[in-house]
């Protein structure tokens, strides 16, 4: 468990996600080098990751399988367009 009471694994998937969205943002791809796309910054949903000197903010939220299909948990993120904040 982390600091937030979030299973370790439920954070991974965050920072992974995060990463894989940049990544795709900055039409790259991770290109086998997911340690370059740093996490540097976590405000509640808001994600902050660095690659090549630059910043982007990202949001992200987790949600489940509709209750008639077996219990599980995703974790959705994206970008935030810095000029309107979405």
């Amino acid at each position: 468990m982390t600091a937030t009471g979030e299973p370790t694994q439920l954070w991974f998937a965050r920072f992974w996600t995060a990463k894989e969205a940049v990544a795709k943002a900055e039409g790259t791809g991770l290109g086998g080098q997911p340690r370059h796309f740093v996490v540097t910054e976590v405000v509640g949903d808001e994600l902050v990751v660095s690659v090549r000197a630059r910043t982007h903010r990202l949001r992200s939220a987790t949600v489940r399988n509709p209750a008639d299909l077996p219990d599980r948990v995703y974790v959705v993120t994206w970008t935030i367009d810095e000029e309107s904040g979405q």
